[in-house]
């Protein structure tokens, strides 16, 4: 069986080449360029290239960077929902360097996500499956299962064989990208920690080996009560109890408080809000005595000692039914910037932004962020760009996309949300 994409590549003198049906571009035909949308100062929008649906229907989203071997990676999905794949496009040219072997979906609402994992000088692409299988045979009931489909970044040719096919037996209600080659599959009543190169497993259940690296007692019970795995650190598990975080046998949150905040005030409790790659940990934590519920004092923690590299204090979005928004931390490529929802940081300098709303602004949601500290993000309406060197924040044109991703050299866009996948390179 082999994948369907179609690839638009557009070279300086504006030509482009149309993809075929077995997973590669054609040679350059000079036909139906790939549209030049408004982009922000840094990106070239004259060479590019885009990713839009195939021949037989099948559909690409989902795009992430593999900068080591410098791909853009989508998932692609056919007509029916029966099957997805990974496709590996040459972030540069556009071109499929390897498409991964068809894989079926399982059943239920979880969708099929691509992941890359780096492990040393290893790059590693994951594609995860999440759902339930069996049970159609009328007396059997359907299991709950989790698959990772683990590929080599730098692989090469159609229908790539994975290098192992994890299974974790349960539905996953998430994943973290974890360092050293480790993932982490969560799901409802715990979390499996897995190293993609070796294909080991590790599941933490609710037992003792994740409680606290001291004692926590607190005025009604303890910060073991309901402790969890949230992600995975380079010295093991990252486990959020109650009014506290920690790596067990490692660091403790109460010794690692940054300026101002506190680990409970009134109903509010510190909690971790995520990790982009198991180096740094974001956590949101009370203000210390603080009149505002949704002020927190936002800290980027190291994920080896605990250890504040950078904090300030800002809003905590939600909701509307008080939990906080579903957004990830991101770092640029170089990994000096890590932005989360409304603050940025740079870890180098120990620097905080926070582009909450103000008297005179409205507040910016952060989506990306280039090697030089450039974010993009949008108000609600209006995209915007800003410095996290100097906190200064400037509308871009009322038409301008911004990139959802950066890195390999290049920003990824969708117009108008649209399906259509727009590449374009960096120019700086």
């Amino acid at each position: 069986m082999t994948t369907s994409v179609l690839v638009l590549a557009v070279a300086a003198c504006g030509s482009s080449a149309e993809g075929t049906g077995a997973g590669r571009p054609a040679p350059v035909s000079g036909s139906a360029p790939v549209p030049q949308v408004s982009v922000p100062e840094g990106f070239d929008n004259t060479r590019g290239w885009a990713i839009r649906e195939g021949a037989d229907g099948t559909r690409f989203a989902r795009p992430v960077m593999a900068p080591r071997a410098g791909l853009v990676v989508v998932r692609g999905t056919t007509h029916d929902g029966r099957t997805s794949h990974v496709a590996a496009h040459d972030a540069e040219t556009g071109t499929v360097r390897w498409t991964g072997g068809p894989v079926p979906r399982p059943e239920g609402k979880v969708d099929a996500l691509p992941f890359v994992v780096n492990d040393g000088d290893d790059e590693y692409v994951v594609l995860a499956t999440s759902g339930t299988e069996g049970g159609d045979n009328g007396l059997d009931k359907a299991s709950d299962v989790t698959r990772l489909h683990v590929y080599d970044a730098d692989s090469s040719g159609d229908d790539v064989a994975a290098r192992h096919e994890i299974t974790v037996p349960h539905t996953a209600s998430g994943y973290e990208l974890g360092s050293d080659g480790t993932f982490l599959v969560r799901y409802r009543n715990g979390a499996t920690v897995v190293n993609v190169g070796t294909g080991e497993t590790t599941p933490y259940d609710g037992d003792e080996r994740i409680q606290a690296p001291r004692e926590c007692g607190q005025l009604i019970g303890s910060c073991n009560d309901r402790a969890h795995v949230v992600g995975v650190t380079v010295n093991g598990p990252l486990v959020q109890g109650t009014e506290a975080f920690w790596v067990p046998g490692g660091w403790f949150s109460d010794d690692v408080v940054p300026p101002g905040a506190s680990p409970r005030e009134g109903s509010a409790t510190v909690e971790v809000a995520g990790s982009p790659d198991g180096e740094s940990v974001v956590a949101a934590w009370p203000v210390r005595e603080g009149i505002s519920g949704t002020q927190r004092v936002w800290a980027v923690h190291d994920g080896r000692t605990g250890e504040v590299v950078a904090s300030v204090t800002c809003e905590q979005r939600g909701d509307g039914y008080g939990n906080p928004v579903d957004v990830r931390p991101a770092l640029s490529d170089n990994g000096r910037y890590l932005i989360f929802d409304l603050v940025g940081f740079d870890l180098e300098t120990g620097e905080g932004r926070c582009f909450g709303e103000t008297d005179t602004r409205r507040e910016i949601q952060l989506t990306s962020v280039a090697d030089d500290g450039t974010a993009f993000g949008d108000t609600g309406d209006t995209p915007v760009a800003v410095s996290l060197t100097t906190a200064e924040a400037r509308p871009l044109g009322e038409k301008t996309v911004v990139p959802s991703l950066i890195g390999a050299g290049v920003g990824v866009f969708s117009e108008d949300g649209g399906d259509d996948l727009l590449v374009y390179p960096r120019t700086d």
